[in-house]
């Protein structure tokens, strides 16, 4: 949610700065809001749908495709309430701006973990997932021994 009001934010603020030629205010704030909320419902339905939060936290492929589901639910609603379909372009741009930001947050955490630069507990299912190894080659085995190594 954080992601999607900055992403919103900034993209309210370049699209009346480029647009306009003026900085917003708080009046055209709230008079984008319908939209910020539109949005955050829209991405707490896609989300549910789709299992973000439930399984692999840190997954960025899902949350990429969440946030185009969350377009799609967005533009679709906006298309039917009439008093916020005049911001389509800082929906689009919010949509860039937060699958940029959703996902590089997952992938930084994801990057720091692998590196041992931050620890999570063996408990945590954060990153792995199940695999079957086949054969007795040393690639095989070579792949089980790093498997070994990074899961304990």
């Amino acid at each position: 949610m954080f992601c999607l009001i900055t992403s919103f934010s900034i993209s309210l603020y370049l699209w009346s700065y480029f647009y306009y030629d003026n900085f917003i205010n708080i009046s055209v704030y709230l008079k984008h809001l319908p939209l910020l909320i539109n949005i955050l419902i829209s991405w707490t339905i896609s989300s549910y749908l789709i299992k973000l939060y439930k399984k692999d936290y840190f997954s960025y492929g899902r949350s990429i495709i969440s946030s185009i589901l969350t377009l799609l639910l967005s533009s679709t609603s906006i298309y039917f309430i009439s008093i916020i379909a005049f911001s389509r372009v800082v929906l689009l741009l919010t949509f860039f701006i937060s699958v940029l930001m959703t996902s590089s947050w997952r992938i930084m955490i994801h990057y720091l973990f692998i590196h041992n630069k931050l620890m999570f507990t063996n408990e945590s299912k954060l990153f792995y997932r199940r695999s079957l190894l086949l054969g007795t080659t040393k690639e095989s085995m070579r792949i089980g021994a790093l498997l070994n190594k990074y899961n304990h």
